[in-house]
């Protein structure tokens, strides 16, 4: 099921958004440098926004958890390019990215759980599949991770 902001959301806003992401990621400096400055200028003006308006609070959640997210990637690339710069290995700031995505899976999958035990909320049957058989795939791997972490009893 959509969202209330989403059903109601006026076609231009929909354009505006889809072009947006169609635009893909930057492959200069520039482009990114340039990207930046806009996403700093959006930020500042959804935040007077935010403050002015009545927010959907599931919208809001969610534009929370997608603000986190890029904040989480930001702070990662930074300490990457920081690391790599003083010649340290940046392994050590892989693993705590794959931390930070496992524990944003969790968050998902808590969110997930509780939106299904919700009657006004309704899915698509094919969706709910996929995302069964995601599970069971990543039930599977992650009892392998666990299994090569553990310790051998003796």
């Amino acid at each position: 099921m959509r969202s209330p902001a989403r059903a109601t959301e006026n076609p231009r806003e929909k354009r505006l958004r889809v072009r947006d992401v169609s635009n893909g990621p930057s492959n200069t400096k520039a482009d990114t440098r340039s990207s930046l400055k806009d996403a700093i200028k959006r930020f500042r003006n959804l935040e007077k926004l935010l403050l002015t308006g009545e927010i959907d609070e599931h919208l809001l959640r969610d534009l929370r958890a997608a603000v986190n997210r890029v904040r989480n990637t930001a702070w990662g690339v930074q300490q990457y390019i920081g690391q790599k710069e003083v010649g340290q290995d940046p392994a050590t700031l892989l693993t705590i990215l794959a931390g930070e995505r496992v524990r944003t899976a969790y968050s998902l999958c808590q969110a997930v759980s509780s939106d299904l035990k919700k009657p006004e909320i309704s899915f698509q049957p094919g969706s709910l599949l996929q995302l069964q058989e995601a599970l069971r795939k990543l039930e599977a791997d992650v009892g392998a991770a666990l299994g090569a972490s553990r310790p051998v009893a003796k």
